[in-house]
């Protein structure tokens, strides 16, 4: 692959929040899933677990778990938020066509924290160093099933609703899933219903600096918060 081609994909991979019920092949959840198992993690420990969710009544009930969680967040930003509340990128809190309530499938990407008893031990005796190579390595993950179901041309979005303390407990007390597995983020994957918008991507020269940088290099608070408004309208 080219830098060139890798950058396309980059470009392309967004969040899509309209799926249509369409079932998906078992063997594009296959590619997604090995391509994540693939990804990098800290000292090679690869703490990850993936639970396919295909079943309608399992779905069901995470998406209510899920609406839940989303209705309190909702009702928290519109006390003292800086940001238009119930938006996500420009799309309503309950977007017409679904969000992820009719995805076909969702994707369970689990922690395990036995596996940091396979780091060296001047991470493991590290509070600050062992949560963020634990979570490194999940994000790594997770970011490759997002970058494969973008080439197979599939719509996915993050359910980080998912790692909030109520919906995790349910999800775990709902599957049977193990006290020492942490729900590290869930994705619902289908068919796009609808293309997203435009993406704003801040400018290359205003994120990018080199060697000495004072405060006078980095952005402003009035900028820093004209970009939150601008990336929540």
């Amino acid at each position: 692959m080219s830098y060139e081609e890798l950058l396309e994909i980059v470009k392309n991979r967004r969040s899509i929040r309209r799926f249509k019920p369409d079932p998906i092949p078992d063997e594009e959840i296959d590619k997604i899933i090995e391509v994540a198992r693939w990804a990098p993690s800290g000292f090679n420990q690869q703490p990850w677990e993936f639970v396919v969710i295909k079943k309608a009544k399992l779905r069901s009930q995470i998406v209510e778990y899920c609406k839940e969680q989303l209705q309190l967040g909702h009702k928290m930003d519109t006390i003292g938020s800086p940001n238009p509340p119930g938006t996500a990128q420009g799309e309503p809190l309950e977007a017409e066509g679904g969000r992820f309530y009719i995805a076909p499938v969702l994707i369970l990407l689990l922690g395990d924290h036995r596996n940091m008893e396979g780091l060296p031990s001047a991470a493991k005796y590290g509070t600050d160093y062992l949560h963020n190579t634990f979570n490194a390595s999940l994000t790594c993950s997770f970011l490759y099933m997002q970058l494969a179901a973008s080439t197979l041309g599939l719509a996915a979005q993050w359910l980080s609703s998912s790692q909030t303390p109520y919906v995790s407990f349910m999800i775990k007390e709902l599957l049977g899933i193990p006290k020492y597995l942490s729900i590290y983020n869930m994705m619902a994957v289908g068919y796009p219903a609808a293309q997203p918008q435009p993406r704003l991507v801040r400018p290359r020269g205003e994120m990018v600096h080199l060697d000495y940088c004072g405060p006078e290099s980095f952005r402003s608070d009035s900028e820093v918060m004209d970009f939150i408004k601008n990336t929540r309208s």
